[in-house]
Formats: structure tokens, sequence, C-alpha cells
């Protein structure tokens, strides 16, 4: 389920964690170029050196949310909506909704990659904000999940990263896929389901901007489904408005409605057909999108060319051409930016900052910091707040 307002139940989460972001010595990583763990640094060029990422995506959980009580062993609480009712929501016949238990994997490098539905929980003056957030969730759903609800009181953006994703929404009947997102009216009884299964990345908002950004986007694109204008940034947008709030980052409610605002901005851009054809253009664009959902991690010369379908030559090159960067240096500066934005606006630590922005150890991110910025974090903290 999709991150319910009424608690009918619980979901139960089975299964362990998996190892994320391991370095050994296969391939190439386009790391923070000052820190490697394991194995030996061989330079290729000046932006990447060899080890690699052996990335295991974290742990598949099957769990339910039953309508009739709670369920069994390992149980998490997630909000389920009060209209699921037996034997009619679901193709199997029962009041299960699959694929909703969500365990915490916890990372070696101290990252805690969360599934599962975040409350935000935000103060009485955010209502005079023009955009405000409820929720948001990362969730991977089961083949066959089916929600459906007739009136959830707010907006949605989601943003499918693997698999497939159908709405239907008052007379409208749209199917996602990897890599596109979709602006949806929830006010209006809707039906969410999936054939294949997916993970998608979520946001339930409302306010008075709210609205006029969901008609703008039907007016310009006839469809709640929606090819950014610049899918990188829209990306790294939804995927700082979740770890925001599924870590309890001290943020404020005017910078999330920023980050928020951002996200629709890129989505509304996209819907009048801004940037539909360069992404279907650009293999260069897809490759960018992953930096901006996966800066955090190790990430290698090879794995970002397959993104863009491309030799790891040819893409290094024409990546260059069409950004007048590297891929490292692109990845770096990503990194350093959103070191800035935790270093000026929370109270999280240098090295939780390291962690959470995928430098290798805390020296490795000072160092890389001083060198873009000419300070040390905790200096440019301290002179950012004064």
């Amino acid at each position: 389920m999709i991150g319910g307002s009424n608690m009918v139940g619980r979901s139960s989460a089975t299964g362990g964690s998996s190892t994320v972001g391991r370095n050994d010595a296969r391939g190439a990583v386009i790391g923070d170029g000052t820190d490697v763990s394991v194995g030996t640094d061989v330079s290729i060029g000046t932006d990447a050196s060899i080890g690699t990422d052996v990335a295991a995506k974290p742990a598949v959980m099957t769990g339910s949310v039953d309508a009739a009580g709670p369920v069994s062993a390992n149980i998490a609480d997630h909000a389920a909506s009060a209209d699921i009712k037996n034997g009619t929501d679901h193709k199997n016949g029962t009041d299960h909704v699959n694929g909703m238990g969500a365990p915490n994997v916890d990372e070696p490098d101290g990252r805690d990659e969360q599934l599962g539905t975040f409350p935000y929980l935000a103060a009485s003056e955010a209502r005079l904000l023009p955009l405000t957030i409820d929720r948001v969730g990362k969730l991977e759903l089961e083949p066959g999940f089916r929600l459906h609800r007739t009136d959830e009181g707010m907006f949605l953006v989601e943003y499918v990263t693997e698999g497939d994703f159908r709405m239907r929404v008052g007379g409208i009947d749209e199917t996602m896929t990897a890599g596109q997102f979709a602006v949806i009216d929830c006010h209006v009884p809707h039906v969410f389901t999936s054939a294949a299964g997916c993970r998608h990345i979520y946001v339930y908002y409302d306010g008075p901007a709210a609205r006029p950004y969901y008609d703008y986007v039907m007016a310009h694109g006839g469809s709640p489904v929606v090819t950014p204008g610049e899918p990188a940034a829209a990306v790294h947008e939804i995927s700082f408005l979740y770890n925001a709030v599924r870590r309890h980052q001290d943020i404020g409610e005017a910078h999330l409605a920023h980050h928020l605002d951002a996200l629709l901005t890129e989505l509304a851009a996209g819907a009048a057909g801004a940037g539909a054809d360069a992404h279907r253009r650009s293999p260069v664009v897809r490759a960018r999108m992953m930096i901006a959902e996966h800066y955090a991690e190790p990430l290698t010369l090879e794995r970002l060319a397959a993104a863009a379908c491309m030799s790891p030559f040819h893409f290094a090159k024409l990546f260059k051409e069409e950004t007048g960067v590297t891929p490292h240096r692109y990845l770096i500066d990503m990194r350093i930016r959103q070191a800035k934005f935790y270093l000026c606006y929370t109270s999280a630590s240098v090295a939780s900052i390291a962690a959470d922005c995928g430098f290798g150890s805390p020296s490795a991110f000072s160092t890389a910091f001083r060198r873009e910025t000419g300070l040390g974090p905790q200096a440019y903290r301290d002179a950012v707040r004064d």
C-alpha cells in the first residue's frame, strides 16, 4: 500500500539486510578521488580509479497489510486506507496488499537505506506556505499489487524507478514505467495497481499551490504522467525530500516547500514539452538521472555507461561534450552541493554528512571539501552561520 491514512492493520517484514556499496578490485569506481578502502588505486586519466562497487539492492521483503488485524513477526506499522474491503480490491480475492513489509538495511558506511512510509509532522505555521508535505515513501510492490481509495484529500507525486505502475484516477487510465513521474489528484476515487511489481518513491502534499500545479500539468500535457524538463534535477529533488523527511533532518518547512516547488516546476516544464525530446535524444540524460539518485553510492564508469547504453570510452567522451565536465567531476560537484546544504541547514555531524553524501570517510570528505571550497566542512559551517 502507498502509505494510507487510517491504521487498520499492520505489515509484516521478513528477511535480512544486504551489503551495499562494497568496494573490491574489479571495475572502475568514480569515487571522490581521495579514498579507496580496498584494492589498488590505479588512475584512469584524471577522473576515476580502479576499484568497484558491488552494490546489492536492499533485501526485498514479502509482507502484507491485513485489514482484519495484526499479522506475524517482525512487525512494522504502516497506515492503511479504510476503504480496503475483503475480496474486492485484490486479484487474489483476499484483503491483503502485497509488498508493503519494509526492512531496515544497515549499510556498512553508516547510511540506512530504509523502505517504508514516513510522515512529516509540520508545525502549525506551515499551513501559511504555498506547499506542505504530508508524508514521503519508498516502497517495493510485489506483482499483482492493487490499492483502491475514494478520497485521500491531497495530491501525490510518483516516481517509478523499476517496473510498472498503473493508475486509474477519475476518467484517466495511465501506466508508468521506470524513469517516469506523475502528478496525481487524490481527491477523486483512484486505483493503483502493478502487474509486474515496481519500486517507487512518492510524496503526498497539499497547500494553496498544489492544485494550480496539477491543473497546469493536465492543461499542457493532457496526462498526469510526465517526462521532466530536466530529469536529473527532478530525480534529485524527490530523492532529497525523501531523505530529509525519513532522517528527520531539521531543515524547516520553508526549505522543504522550496524543494517541493522545484520538483513541481520541473514536472510542469516537462508537461509543457520542454524536455521530452531531449530525454529521448540524449543517453547522457539517463546517466545524469542515475547520478542524481545514487550520488551517495560508489558509482562506476561502467555502470553509468550501461545506463546510457554506451561503451565507457564513448560515454565519457559524449558526457563531457554535453555537460562540459567529466562524469567524475559532475558526481563530485553534486556531492559537494549536497554537503553544503546539510552543513548550512542541519545539525548533522560532519561524519554523518560525509556518509550521506557518498564519501568513503570523514577525512576523504574533508580533503575533497577543502579542495573545492577552500575551507574544511566545520569551518564552512561556522562561516555561513555567522
